[in-house]
């Protein structure tokens, strides 16, 4: 792992990709996505991108420098990303990206769920965000008057992907609570906190899934520890030998 370095033509590039050519939402979103580029999406996301370029078709051409950034973003792990690319990363174009990525797996409701929880936990409406103070938590997507009234694009599915981000202000969410009491919220409300300490897709808990560190140097896996905790990591076997010098 090593951290990469972008010419200032390739930032300049890279800029104007995510600042201006990906959509947004109507609103500043500062909830992390659910989901990060890696190794395994990362043929997904180029796609996406494609049809954002070229909206007729998946045939739009990444930009050379765009394409090495999102090569070097599902290749590297955080403790290693540049400046810039952590920059671009807390872009509204990035999230809009992976929030666009995150309705093409059919998650984004979920992910709506998670934070609509933790959401009503900071407000105080209730103590334990994982309890069942509420008897139901119900996003309401709304599909888009652009998808609607545009019958060529009707059935493409990226195309309804991006408006359903693009038009996130008419989303809401309906939560009954289970003595009868009910709210109504709109995504502006919940996706616009910053749930700070609340890591909305965790490496898992099931200890043949933890993430192994047997790849990484002593100071990577230091910093891997830092950043996942113990308790999902597995940690090299060396880590528990005894140094030569200790040796009787």
């Amino acid at each position: 792992m090593r951290v990469h370095d972008y010419e200032y033509d390739e930032k300049l590039v890279i800029e104007d990709f995510f600042n201006n050519t990906l959509p947004k939402f109507p609103f500043e979103v500062l909830a992390s996505p659910y989901h990060q580029i890696d190794k395994h999406n990362l043929s997904n996301i180029k796609d996406l991108c494609r049809h954002i370029i070229d909206p007729y078709s998946y045939a739009g051409e990444i930009p050379a420098a765009v394409d090495r950034f999102l090569n070097n973003l599902a290749t590297n792990w955080p403790p290693y990303f540049s400046t810039f690319e952590y920059t671009i990363i807390q872009s509204q174009g990035y999230i809009a990206l992976m929030y666009i990525y995150d309705v093409s797996c059919a998650n984004f409701e979920s992910t709506i769920v998670l934070y609509t929880r933790q959401y009503l936990s900071l407000k105080g409406y209730m103590d334990n965000p994982e309890g069942d103070d509420f008897f139901c938590i119900l996003p309401v997507i709304i599909t888009p008057p652009s998808v609607i009234n545009n019958e060529d694009e009707s059935l493409n599915r990226s195309y309804r992907f991006i408006e359903l981000i693009k038009n996130a202000n008419l989303h809401k969410v309906v939560i009954v609570a289970l003595n009868g009491a009910h709210l109504v919220l709109g995504l502006s409300e919940i996706l616009t906190l910053s749930y700070q300490g609340f890591e909305i897709n965790p490496p898992p808990n099931d200890p043949s899934r933890r993430r192994s560190l047997s790849h990484m140097e002593p100071e990577e896996y230091m910093n891997a520890i830092e950043c996942w905790g113990l308790d999902r990591v597995i940690l090299p076997p060396a880590i528990f030998e005894v140094p030569d010098t200790y040796k009787s």
